[in-house]
């Protein structure tokens, strides 16, 4: 870009050149975060099994019973669709429950917010018990007042302070390990 910038800059326009270059910074920004950043893990009874980050699904374990998909970075009208392409995926099938951490999520919207609640209903309908983890303070306050489904899962127990409080309520890890 930097050289594309200086080109254009020296041929042309200082100012063609540095918009040239804005332009084409904020297509690759937009495109960057629009995959929407993720990341998944495998449990079964005997822990952890498998893990994998990035943007693009591949497969895990199938015969593990929890999934848990960490949503990274921001919830957005730019990426929000991208996670929920992941749900309407057949990747949760396999799974009995499916944990969704917050823990790394800055900053959302209420695009963000609406896809949140249709991959929680998407999940419900195919019968996999939907669990969530680690939402900060400022989500939370964002999430209790926008979103049903956060609130309903609140108030019925399924919304949890850290991950391992959620596999415990599953069974999956010993209280006081």
């Amino acid at each position: 870009i930097a050289l594309i910038v200086a080109a254009i800059t020296i041929i042309e326009d200082p100012i063609f050149g540095i918009g040239t270059g804005v332009f084409i910074s904020f297509v690759i920004f937009v495109e960057k975060i629009s995959h929407g950043h993720f990341e998944l893990s495998v449990n079964d009874e005997n822990g952890l099994v498998r893990s994998m980050s990035g943007d693009k699904m591949r497969p895990l374990k199938e015969d593990a019973s929890i999934l848990l998909y960490s949503i990274r970075g921001i919830l957005l009208y730019l990426n929000s669709n991208a996670h929920l392409h992941r749900f309407e995926s057949n990747m949760f099938d396999n799974y009995q429950t499916v944990i969704i951490r917050l823990r790394e999520v800055y900053m959302a919207d209420l695009d963000g917010v609406e896809v949140l609640d249709e991959m929680i209903q998407l999940l419900n309908k195919k019968g996999k018990k939907v669990l969530i983890v680690s939402v900060s303070d400022e989500l939370a306050t964002l999430l209790r007042r926008t979103s049903r489904e956060f609130t309903y899962m609140e108030n019925h127990g399924l919304v949890f302070e850290k991950t391992t409080y959620a596999l415990e309520s599953l069974g999956i890890v010993n209280k006081h390990e």
